[in-house]
């Protein structure tokens, strides 16, 4: 199960958008789809369990650092 190495955290509106795009284009990192899985925000997707949220990150090459992004 892979989880993520880092968050992008920030307010509505402060670049976190534009912030993931960019880290999205490198070789070396996996960013989530959706941008915003809101895992640990909400209560209905975190009682899914951790294992969903891992799903999220499946489709990672070997040796890529994996992130997500939240606004909340």
């Amino acid at each position: 199960m892979s989880l993520p190495d880092f968050f992008i955290i920030g307010a509505a509106k402060a670049g976190t958008t534009s912030l993931f795009a960019l880290l999205e284009r490198h070789p070396d990192i996996f960013m989530s789809t959706p941008k915003e899985p809101e895992f640990f925000a909400r209560d209905d997707l975190y009682s899914k369990g951790l294992e969903s949220y891992a799903d999220l990150f499946e489709q990672a090459l070997p040796g890529q650092t994996l992130g997500e992004a939240s606004t909340i």
